[in-house]
């Protein structure tokens, strides 16, 4: 703008005014409620990934190879299907 002087004259305005005359954002709250759960939360599961991290390159992490869990997730896949069909036998 190339003003280098401002002068503002506060003289006929009053702290109370700013109350009266400021937008209302009634969403604002809300918005920061969820704002702040995002960052606790984010918080929490950088912290729990670490931790993961931490125990999986620990000298105590125990590891599965694929064979052995394609053979658990195929039990528990028959388990579940197994389950099913008795289920919808049992409704008809």
């Amino acid at each position: 703008m190339g003003a280098h002087i401002v002068e503002i004259d506060t003289s006929a305005w009053s702290p109370a005014q700013a109350d009266l005359e400021a937008r209302k954002r009634p969403d604002t709250a809300e918005r920061q409620r969820r704002a702040h759960q995002a960052a606790a939360h984010d918080a929490w599961f950088r912290h729990e990934v670490e931790l993961a991290v931490q125990q999986a390159n620990g000298p105590n992490a125990e590891w599965d190879t694929q064979s052995d869990v394609k053979r658990q997730s195929a039990i528990k896949r028959a388990a579940w299907l197994g389950k099913t069909r008795i289920e919808k036998k049992a409704a008809n």
